[in-house]
């Protein structure tokens, strides 16, 4: 879906590196519950339409050292660790990028646990499906008509023969697809 109003605004904050006027912005949509996930959404502001196929590496190596001296020069917050973590996994360098992603655990997993959808994909991806359920359990709590992460939570428990649990997982994602009228797919 194409972002409107704050969504837009946050994206193009985000673009201009103005991180905190963009994080602010976020801080607003966080409170009028607007979708949170997806491409051209605060999950992924820097992927909107077909922008995404043109970034460089070094388009997240500028945002990752604009992140870094915005960290020097403020107080912790989750975006900021949030969006770090995006780049470092954008520019592969996995443990980096998670071990940032990790630090958002210490803030309001109720309001800010779906950035750690993104950590819970990669962890899955690596093998380390114990980790990557914690990260998409607190997604969920989040969001809990999240289906794309309650798939890859279903997926993590799976490969730890919870099979049951993940039966579970999947019935609660078509059912967020029914009940919000998603797009699944």
């Amino acid at each position: 879906t194409k972002p409107e109003g704050p969504s837009r605004r946050f994206i193009a904050l985000l673009a201009l590196a103005e991180y905190e006027e963009a994080f602010q912005q976020a801080e607003g949509i966080l409170d009028s519950g607007q979708a949170l996930m997806g491409y051209g959404s605060l999950f992924e502001p820097w992927t909107y339409g077909e922008v995404r196929r043109s970034h460089s590496q070094e388009f997240y190596a500028e945002h990752l050292r604009g992140l870094d001296s915005l960290t020097r020069k403020t107080p912790d917050t989750p975006w900021k660790r949030f969006y770090a973590g995006m780049a470092l996994l954008r520019l592969g360098r996995n443990k980096e990028g998670l071990a940032a992603m990790d630090r958002i655990a210490r803030f309001d997993a109720r309001r800010y646990g779906w950035m750690r959808h993104a950590a819970g994909v990669k962890r899955l991806a690596l093998g380390q499906a114990s980790k990557a359920v914690a990260d998409l359990e607190s997604a969920v709590l989040s969001v809990p008509t999240a289906w794309l992460s309650r798939c890859f939570l279903a997926e993590a428990l799976i490969s730890l023969e919870k099979d049951a649990e993940a039966l579970g997982q999947l019935q609660k994602a078509e059912a967020s697809c029914v009940s919000t009228a998603a797009a699944c797919e």
